[in-house]
């Protein structure tokens, strides 16, 4: 048996590759896959020498093993990136002799409205600071004084001094907020609540940059969808065999980006409108096949920070006895599939095919060819 991680599909969508030179004509008749000798062939087109050899592949036939796979996408997603603009980091430098202090949060840290992301140091608001807050404990402990002289002689009147004193810790303390104020300002404060996703290394080393990003927040609704009714990427191959697929709910799936491996599992529309497949409905159950076009999953295990694309896979059934030819020898002209197979004289003519599905690197025929056939793949 043959195994291949490739794709599980059906050949629907439509794609124009010209073929330079070649006339083909609008309707054959099709032979299975073991009867090559009654293939219907375009007239012949001689290749058998054209200044350099032709890379050819030959027809083989097995089993097969299918690998369902499609991208999915993260809804709701959103990326709010912090950063500073040339020349700020400067202006604060200037005004007020600030410094780099601390980055507050790491990669996948959750972050809420207003929390502090990096904070910076100030020379001048750090002596502004204290002095204010050495004004209001001076004030306070007068204030103090004041009042356990006016409980020990109720005949002699404080309130005055006591009234001066209050002044004094109202105006400390509301320096003391415009200093905080000030470092708001100065401070990335997160304006969305979500994952923090990037923190410059440069920043985490203690050196600030401007112009670039500083601190990614990442948003999303906490689950991926597949659209089946998407449609295909001839380029890809991928998603538009999804509908040949059934999902169930609980039905799990691999899935990876880059590096990273993840299992996602499919679950019941989290919008709250109703599916086909809910148990809500009358005659179905939670195992009947999803019939819109939308699959939900979610991330299985506590996996905070989510990628916005995820390839998902599934191993399929196995496909016996089957013919199949790389899948670089199959050319699509005119919504139809064809090769180019090698004659007994070494010509190469254009035979129309069938391709049932694409499973990895091979191309599944049902007819046109047959086994030990030579086909060319084009430059």
């Amino acid at each position: 048996m043959k195994k291949y991680d490739g794709l599980y599909k059906r050949r629907r969508s439509s794609a124009r590759i010209v073929l330079a030179g070649l006339l083909l004509p609008a309707i054959f008749t099709l032979s299975s896959c073991g009867n090559s000798d009654m293939d219907p062939l375009v007239p012949p087109v001689d290749v058998s020498y054209t200044g350099e050899e032709r890379e050819t592949v030959t027809v083989e036939k097995g089993d097969l093993t299918p690998v369902f796979q499609a991208d999915i996408e993260l809804s709701g997603f959103e990326e709010k990136t912090y950063s500073y603009a040339e020349g700020k980091f400067d202006e604060i430098d200037m005004l007020y002799k600030a410094k780099l202090d601390e980055v507050c949060v790491s990669e996948g840290d959750r972050v809420g409205v207003g929390d502090t992301l990096l904070t910076f140091k100030s020379e001048v608001l750090e002596k502004k600071k204290k002095e204010w807050s050495s004004t209001k404990t001076t004030a306070s402990l007068k204030r103090e004084h004041y009042q356990n002289l006016q409980a020990l002689n109720e005949e002699y009147d404080y309130y005055d001094e006591i009234e001066d004193t209050n002044d004094e810790i109202t105006l400390a303390n509301e320096y003391a907020s415009d200093v905080a104020d000030t470092y708001d300002k100065m401070n990335l404060i997160s304006e969305t609540e979500g994952v923090v996703s990037f923190v410059n290394d440069s920043v985490k080393d203690g050196f600030m940059v401007t112009g670039a990003p500083i601190i990614k927040v990442v948003t999303d609704d906490g689950y991926y969808i597949l659209d089946r009714s998407e449609k295909p990427n001839m380029d890809t191959n991928r998603t538009r065999f999804a509908a040949d697929i059934d999902f169930h709910i609980g039905d799990r799936f691999a899935a990876k980006y880059s590096l990273s491996e993840y299992e996602v599992e499919v679950i019941p529309n989290p919008t709250g409108k109703a599916s086909a497949s809910d148990a809500t409905e009358e005659g179905a159950t939670p195992t009947d096949a999803i019939t819109d076009d939308k699959i939900y999953f979610k991330l299985v295990g506590d996996e905070t920070l989510k990628d916005k694309t995820l390839t998902i896979s599934k191993e399929l059934p196995e496909l016996k006895n089957v013919c199949y030819v790389d899948r670089r020898a199959v050319v699509i002209y005119d919504d139809e599939t064809f090769v180019f197979k090698e004659m007994e004289d070494g010509s190469f003519r254009a035979v129309k095919v069938d391709v049932d599905q694409q499973v990895g690197l091979y191309a599944v025929i049902n007819s046109g060819l047959e086994e030990g056939d030579v086909v060319s793949i084009p430059d």
